[in-house]
């Protein structure tokens, strides 16, 4: 069977363990391997396997794996410690969410009411509003405000709630739309001096893309992990200590 790993992707098993081994440069026929990668792939899911194969493919093409003796043992190793990259990006990008949806419920619960949450105008700006409402047309249910364009939340009825079904993305516009007035800054450093905001644009950016590869269980490069460590854990870290403030 000649597979090229080039097209898209194969759909059924067998085509799915030749691509691996076409893109490794390992024989087809050879029915002991064959075993061992069917039942690697069963396991563990297609494409996470096949782009661990592909960077063992890189790695050998650019003479850095000139001590990879089995290529397949090879890509083992690189999925496995993948999934342990993003196991523990995980957990430190789901610290940081979790503070930061405190974080915004509280100010705005001070800054608001207790239903804050209801009118999108209160903390998105421009067109931002609109973009939501398009957005969660569902599961979010919506009424219409007499004699104006603009609609309101009207369930999910509880602001926690709220702040459960919404995305990061979103998240992180809410919080950056606060924290650009000064009177309502929330992102602070050690010393409770205001994060700057494009630094603090880039940082919550940051956390997105990092979420998104774990989300996706996307092939993250060790200078990717290291970028992701240091910006989910600081100043992010602070969300649940000092070092993030409702002022």
């Amino acid at each position: 069977m000649s597979v090229n790993p080039q097209k898209e992707p194969p759909r059924t098993l067998p085509d799915r363990v030749s691509a691996i081994l076409a893109t490794l440069g390992l024989p087809l026929d050879d029915a002991s391997l064959r075993q061992r990668v069917t039942t690697f792939v069963i396991c563990n899911g297609f494409e996470g396997v096949y782009r661990a194969a592909r960077v063992t493919r890189k790695t050998l093409d650019q003479g850095r794996g000139t001590d990879i003796d089995d290529p397949w043992a090879y890509t083992v190793r690189v999925y496995n410690r993948d999934l342990a990259k993003l196991s523990y990006l995980y957990s430190l990008r789901h610290w940081v969410e979790m503070g930061l949806r405190s974080q915004a419920d509280q100010h705005h619960i001070m800054t608001l009411g207790a239903r804050w949450h209801r009118d999108p105008r209160n903390y998105l700006d421009g067109r931002q509003p609109h973009s939501f409402q398009q957005e969660y047309v569902k599961p979010f249910t919506w009424i219409p405000i007499a004699n104006e364009t603009a609609m309101l939340i009207d369930e999910p009825e509880m602001p926690s709630m709220f702040m459960d079904r919404i995305s990061l993305n979103w998240l992180t516009q809410i919080v950056l739309n606060v924290h650009k007035k000064d009177a309502r800054r929330i992102l602070v450093d050690a010393q409770g001096k205001k994060v700057d905001f494009l630094k603090a644009q880039a940082l919550l950016s940051d956390a997105v893309e990092i979420r998104n590869a774990v989300a996706h269980n996307r092939f993250v490069s060790n200078e990717v992990f290291m970028k992701g460590e240091r910006r989910t854990s600081s100043p992010c870290s602070g969300c649940c200590n000092s070092m993030w403030r409702r002022l």
